[in-house]
């Protein structure tokens, strides 16, 4: 599981916003959300 530092975009680092998933940034972790539930 990626730390919050981890989350980026064509090299942009997201803000780290916590969600239920420690660590994760809300902006990757949504992300993430979208590509599995695609």
């Amino acid at each position: 599981m990626p730390s919050c530092g981890a989350c980026g975009a064509g090299g942009r680092t997201y803000d780290c916003e916590h969600t239920g998933f420690v660590g994760w940034c809300k902006e990757c972790y949504m992300d993430l959300h979208h590509r599995l539930t695609e």
